[in-house]
């Protein structure tokens, strides 16, 4: 696939979108929160930051851990969530062609519902007897990187998406 579109002003749009979005669920975030920095940044970084993601010269921010008692959570910093966000509305018209029709995580709240009616047809056709239902944490971390990577190389052509999807 190599015809994506990358035009500002669709992107852009997309961006006030996700931030108005993401200023909705904040709006109750602690003083100390880096949100309020990301807040005062972006109308500062906003058009250099747009520029550098479109000519694929956007560096991701290392991840921040928070340690807390009973878990640890990693989480991307604000503004690359929003141009990960950006990347994902780029490539999705493109998901029909690569992605299985029965992977029904990508079809929202309504997948369990479709997933759970394949299965019943499954289960009365008899193309299977059993079904096993995994939650194997740390899962994604796992994966073999490289033929993730191989295999999303086959499908996209751009060097942006390349190289933002291996970043």
């Amino acid at each position: 696939i190599e015809k994506l579109r990358w035009e500002y002003k669709p992107i852009t749009d997309f961006l006030e979108y996700a931030l108005l979005k993401i200023r909705r669920q904040k709006h109750l975030v602690g003083d100390r929160s880096p949100f309020w920095r990301f807040i005062h940044d972006w109308p500062k970084e906003k058009t250099k930051r747009l520029a550098d993601f479109v000519k694929g010269t956007y560096r991701f921010e290392p991840m921040m851990t928070y340690a807390m008692i009973d878990e640890t959570i990693t989480v991307w910093s604000y503004t690359d969530r929003l141009f990960m966000k950006s990347l994902l509305q780029i490539i999705k018209p493109f998901f029909k062609h690569i992605i299985l029709p029965n992977c029904f995580h990508l079809s929202g709240p309504t997948g369990v519902k479709k997933a759970l009616d394949f299965l019943n047809k499954a289960w009365e056709k008899e193309i299977f007897r059993y079904f096993l239902r995994i939650d194997i944490k740390n899962y994604y971390a796992s994966i073999n990187h490289q033929i993730l990577i191989d295999q999303m190389k086959s499908h996209f052509k751009d060097p942006r998406v390349v190289k933002y999807l291996e970043d």
